[in-house]
């Protein structure tokens, strides 16, 4: 659990799950998949413990480390700019399908981080610890009527990496 309740009949009671994936001839990548609270409702503290648990099993053979799932935080949003501003972890969505506000975001230190992206209406993600030996090759939008169709109140976000 990332919350603080671990009832299992408590709505605000957050698991995270975690796998460690053995890639042939690259070695180990770690995949953590949530679904955090809203912001004011417990998200910081329980990203910030996963946070930590990504980084104390982000060892020296690891090769990569993505923390995805529901975030419930708008893209942009003071919480958003909670993960920007640990310099751990970018969004790879967003830099697959605009490139110039992940520049501005998270080379540059642009301060208007909403003005930035634009509020793109996300509340899922896939951010990759910096440092990780992938790198995204390209991005675009799932489950929507013209990908696929509606399976959830949500929309499906794809990135395609590429080993270094």
């Amino acid at each position: 659990y990332v919350s603080d309740s671990q009832d299992v009949y408590d709505i605000h009671a957050r698991r995270v799950v975690m796998a460690q994936i053995h890639v042939p001839y690259f070695g180990p990548v770690n995949l953590f998949s949530a679904h955090l609270s809203w912001p004011d409702d417990g998200f910081y503290v329980q990203f910030d413990r996963m946070r930590r648990w990504a980084d104390e099993r982000h060892g020296d053979g690891v090769t990569a480390t993505l923390l995805c799932g529901d975030f419930n935080i708008k893209a942009g949003s003071d919480a958003y700019c909670h993960i920007v501003r640990s310099s751990e972890y970018e969004d790879q969505y967003l830099k697959m399908i605009n490139g110039r506000a992940f520049e501005r975001v998270y080379r540059d230190g642009v301060q208007d981080i909403g003005g930035a992206i634009g509020h793109d209406g996300r509340i899922d993600y896939i951010f990759l610890k910096r440092g990780s030996r992938v790198q995204p090759l390209n991005g675009r939008e799932l489950f929507t009527s013209q990908s696929y169709g509606r399976v959830s109140d949500h929309t499906g976000y794809y990135v395609e990496f590429e080993l270094l």
